[in-house]
């Protein structure tokens, strides 16, 4: 990573046990910028607008609504 010179946009979650946000240091260490947008209350499979079979949201999470979010989120980060 320490050659990857590009601005990053990472969107994790904060209940993400699959890739935790303390994987982002990885990021971090290189010399391109990082932006960071965490999601409060948000797994792994939060992010897939239709989840798997047999899966649901995090609890107390209004997927919906996060989804919403994380749309506009990504669209502004396009610039």
């Amino acid at each position: 990573m320490e050659r990857v010179d590009v601005p990053l946009v990472a969107m994790v979650g904060e209940l993400d046990r699959v890739t935790p946000p303390a994987e982002l240091d990885l990021l971090r260490a290189g010399p391109g910028l990082v932006d960071e947008r965490r999601y409060e209350g948000v797994g792994h499979l939060d992010f897939m607008s239709e989840l798997p079979p047999g899966v649901v949201p995090t609890d107390g999470l209004d997927h919906i609504r996060f989804l919403d979010e994380l749309e506009r989120d990504f669209v502004a980060a396009l610039g």
